[in-house]
């Protein structure tokens, strides 16, 4: 018994020192960008997750109220995948305003146009304002969207890419009251892959062409990753929403884009 017992804790003990050295690798990391230029860059990637965190906080208890605590677990799963983007951001690897910062000298700000901000999100309302969902409804489908988008997005392929989005997005909302947060991201790409014909063509140096179309591509397969997860909260999500609350659907904003 004693032998299990201090087995696991063990275990438990390897998994903070985990967590903390992961944690001191992203601090480090994030140091390593506080420079002159870094300080006066616009991060507007990073404070849409901020601004997000900060939105879904203060509607975390309002819902609450509404639900006798039900939806807590769905705010909580929400709030934490946002955190976890903008802990991600501090990473070389992920922290996108920083690299494509040096694309402004073609005078284009791809973080700022491609990421709408919060600010834009629709006031608060109890109950959905025009009736409740459709409950027949299919749920997203997040491995067969990310199997059909997957090698596009690899190829570079941005014009398959943008029409084969936008055929998986009319057809989520048909029902634009459900599976509410993979639309957003599907969203998010469709927004990116419209706007980057018009960044493209003012980069005329052949590197910096290269390099813009692979960090791009490197943002697409984020947000491509992170589709299972939303799903699995729209999933959590559908019993509320379809009882009437418009949890998540009313939490983000407009994403415009040329269709």
């Amino acid at each position: 018994m004693n032998l299990i017992l201090n087995s696991r804790i063990m275990i438990l003990q390897i998994q903070l020192c985990m967590y903390f050295s992961i944690s001191i690798l992203i601090l480090i990391s994030a140091i390593g960008f506080v420079s002159a230029n870094a300080l006066s860059e616009e991060f507007c990637f990073r404070d849409h997750l901020q601004e997000a965190i900060t939105l879904n906080t203060q509607r975390r208890s309002m819902y609450s109220q509404l639900t006798s605590g039900r939806s807590e677990a769905i705010s909580n799963q929400l709030i934490r995948m946002e955190k976890t983007s903008l802990l991600l951001t501090y990473l070389p690897m992920n922290n996108f305003d920083h690299k494509l910062a040096d694309f402004k000298k073609y005078n284009i700000d791809v973080t700022c146009e491609a990421f709408v901000s919060m600010k834009t999100v629709t006031d608060f309302n109890s109950t959905f304002t025009t009736g409740l969902p459709n409950a027949d409804t299919a749920v997203a489908n997040s491995d067969l969207i990310i199997s059909k988008l997957e090698g596009l997005v690899s190829a570079q392929d941005t014009v398959l890419l943008k029409s084969l989005l936008l055929n998986i997005i009319q057809s989520l909302k048909v029902e634009p009251r459900l599976n509410c947060m993979t639309t957003h991201v599907l969203d998010s790409m469709a927004r990116i892959v419209s706007l980057y014909p018009h960044w493209a063509n003012q980069i005329t140096v052949e590197n910096d062409q290269i390099k813009f179309q692979k960090i791009i591509s490197n943002l697409l397969t984020n947000h491509l990753r992170s589709i299972k997860y939303t799903a699995q909260l729209d999933q959590k999500a559908r019993p509320l929403q379809l009882a009437g609350l418009p949890i998540i659907c009313q939490d983000v904003p407009v994403i415009q884009y040329e269709q």
